[in-house]
């Protein structure tokens, strides 16, 4: 049997990787990179850390384009009803891969979910069928905050996203999944970036013509968009009007409901 990890360059998937290589031997592991093109720089040099260690050169993925650059083709911003960006970025490009290099009888998917994802889990399992698939976290009941240590007294030194307080480092810093809090500290750790896509939004609302953003206000009790341009002033002016604890997070592999798996 071969193991293919879907490898995201976060610590729970590098963690996978390691359970994998003992679980299946190096040489029948493989590494799978789908690559958004709005990764941390950092980022790329931990999964040069995990190549080495391992001894498995990463098998990188990429569609070609950014996530807003598939906002602007579809005329649409993401969000966790329509992630068109996980979907056309991350999941139609592992499957197309998957489809064409892998059968169920002689592979099986590795995923770097923790113990507190099972749910999502079951719903991977579900839409990758016949194909076995298993996160190495779940069954060791490892959480995210084990798999971080786990991962440093590995002897590997993590992207510079974990240490910035971020949940995981995925896209940089940025996901249409994410809430007003994890867009904070984007902000207050990677001004420049927050402000490509503070930038980025604005040519969206203006390409559209439309009042739409990646965020919501909720202030009042009436719901209404909230550009990154309006949180950025927020934080600035009225900061206690700022929801910190609304982090959001990434969940790239599995579908919105209702959408064709």
């Amino acid at each position: 049997m071969r193991c293919i990890v879907q490898y995201s360059g976060g610590a729970a998937s590098a963690l996978s990787a390691q359970f994998a290589v003992e679980e299946f031997g190096r040489e029948n592991v493989v590494l799978l990179f789908a690559d958004t093109l709005m990764e941390d720089e950092d980022l790329y040099r931990f999964n040069a850390d995990v190549e080495r260690k391992l001894g498995i050169k990463i098998t990188r993925l990429c569609e070609g384009r950014t996530p807003w650059e598939v906002f602007f083709s579809e005329r649409m911003i993401g969000n966790s009803r329509a992630d068109h960006c996980s979907r056309i970025l991350k999941r139609e490009v592992l499957d197309a891969w998957r489809i064409a290099n892998t059968t169920p009888e002689n592979d099986v998917i590795f995923l770097g979910m923790d113990a507190n994802e099972e749910h999502r889990l079951k719903g991977v399992q579900a839409r990758l069928s016949p194909w076995t698939v298993r996160s190495p976290l779940i069954e060791r009941g490892i959480w995210k905050e084990r798999a971080l240590e786990l991962v440093k007294a590995s002897g590997l030194r993590l992207s510079r996203s974990y240490d910035q307080g971020a949940p995981h480092d995925n896209c940089g810093g940025f996901c249409i999944k994410a809430g007003q809090g994890q867009f904070v500290r984007l902000l207050e750790t990677r001004a420049a970036r927050y402000a490509l896509h503070e930038g980025k939004e604005e040519a969206f609302r203006r390409f559209t013509g439309k009042d739409v953003s990646i965020l919501r206000d909720r202030t009042g009790g009436k719901t209404k968009p909230l550009t990154l341009r309006q949180l950025r002033e927020r934080h600035e002016q009225q900061p206690s009007l700022i929801d910190r604890l609304d982090i959001g997070g990434c969940n790239c592999m599995v579908p919105p409901e209702g959408e064709n798996a």
